[in-house]
């Protein structure tokens, strides 16, 4: 066979092999994190639940953060014009933890992004800040418009 032939091949295979499907992150809309969409943290919605540990793209804004020394980022449904969490109110259920790494620019607070990370579910504990979360984004990035 051709090094043609081959590439030929390839590209065929990449255009309709279902693998290739499994290899793109799937989106996530923060408003279908529960179920139902006013029990936050509780109950998460089977769509979601189908989706843990898996590559995920979420479409939301980057909330205000009151610690510069946290290693997540809250993103949620809509712009919020100061922290979500701060002041012992309650998170949002539009709303999940990303682990961003730092960097040396600014992060775009209150405009419009995705984030896309690895989904984890469940009750966990951020071992700096002591701040629970029930879902959040690891390995997290940016990807501005």
């Amino acid at each position: 066979m051709r090094r043609r032939d081959l590439l030929m091949l390839g590209a065929a295979l990449a255009a309709g092999c279902p693998h290739r499907a499994l290899a793109q992150p799937a989106k996530l809309g923060l408003d279908q994190l529960y179920d139902p969409p006013d029990l936050a943290a509780t109950n998460f919605a089977a769509p979601v639940r189908a989706l843990a540990g898996r590559e995920v793209v979420v479409d939301g804004f980057v909330a205000p953060h009151v610690s510069g020394n946290a290693p997540f980022h809250i993103v949620t449904a809509r712009p919020v014009a100061s922290c979500p969490h701060c002041g012992g109110q309650a998170m949002p259920a539009e709303a999940l933890l990303a682990y961003i790494p730092l960097r040396e620019q600014a992060l775009p607070v209150g405009r419009r992004t995705l984030v896309s990370g690895r989904l984890e579910l469940g009750a966990a504990r951020d071992v700096t800040t002591g701040f629970l979360s029930t879902a959040r984004l690891r390995d997290a990035q940016l990807i501005l418009f």
